[in-house]
């Protein structure tokens, strides 16, 4: 699907006019710089190009990321030069996560993490948090710089704390509620950890599409409600199917990217 849309797969003839004709409009709020790339290009005797998207054409490689299980152009042919060398985990931490709860607290530990920079997160993050009052878990928040809990109602189960490694975290979860930032998706399918994505703008609906597709979690809107976000989890934390989604993911974001990435570099050169 084109970028940036939150679109599911293609489906069929009329489906994929729609992919042909939203492609051109997708890209378009990016390419505010390309008269001056051109200029540059043409100071190098470099051919301009008409689109964003042609500038992929000019790279010996194209590194992407994350899986190719992962990612839905992995289905289709692409050209020589893109190459999927999975997720860059960042490097595990030095010292273990120490959980707030007892040894003996059986109860599921949900992770929400709702990104680093701003982006509006209180009204969801109120929401999320009037979602999970009531249920039977632990619930660590983490809130990065960006996000402040004061003057909103935090009960007994939920912890919140500025910052915790997800690497660290994370295989200690049930199920993760998140922004569907690439970071925390990494983080959570490299555990094996199912997602409720609620994604609010950036890459974030196209990554939550992705994990919906690799039967590893559910999407919801922005706007969802907490009967909605409670219904979701609950959901995300008893269904089998979901997780079995995960651990197939989990296998495929074990792959270290950063090494792929360093060999190719390497061949490259």
């Amino acid at each position: 699907p084109p970028f940036g849309l939150g679109l599911n797969p293609a489906r069929g003839p009329l489906g994929g006019l729609r992919d042909r004709a939203l492609a051109r409009l997708s890209l378009r709020p990016f390419a505010v710089g390309l008269d001056a790339l051109n200029g540059v290009r043409r100071d190098l005797g470099v051919p301009e190009i008409g689109a964003l998207s042609a500038l992929l054409d000019d790279f010996a490689s194209v590194v992407v990321a994350v899986p190719a299980e992962f990612d839905l152009a992995g289905r289709a042919p692409l050209p020589p030069s893109v190459r999927f060398t999975g997720h860059m985990a960042p490097p595990l931490p030095e010292q273990e996560w120490e959980s707030p709860w007892d040894d003996d607290d059986s109860r599921p530990l949900v992770i929400v993490s709702l990104s680093t920079t701003f982006m509006e997160q209180r009204p969801l993050a109120s929401r999320i948090l009037e979602a999970v009052g009531d249920l039977p878990i632990r619930v660590l928040f983490t809130l990065g710089p960006a996000l402040h809990l004061d003057g909103l109602r935090i009960l007994d189960n939920v912890t919140a704390v500025e910052f915790a490694p997800h690497s660290a975290v994370m295989p200690h979860a049930a199920a993760a509620v998140t922004h569907a930032g690439l970071g925390t998706v990494g983080a959570a399918l490299s555990a094996g950890v199912p997602l409720v994505c609620v994604p609010s703008g950036r890459d974030q609906a196209d990554n939550a599409v992705r994990v919906v597709e690799a039967g590893a979690g559910l999407r919801l809107s922005s706007r969802a409600r907490p009967r909605a976000i409670r219904a979701a989890l609950e959901r995300v934390l008893s269904d089998t199917a979901l997780h079995a989604g995960a651990k197939r993911m989990q296998a495929a974001f074990a792959r270290d990217g950063a090494a792929q990435a360093a060999d190719l570099l390497e061949d490259i050169a």
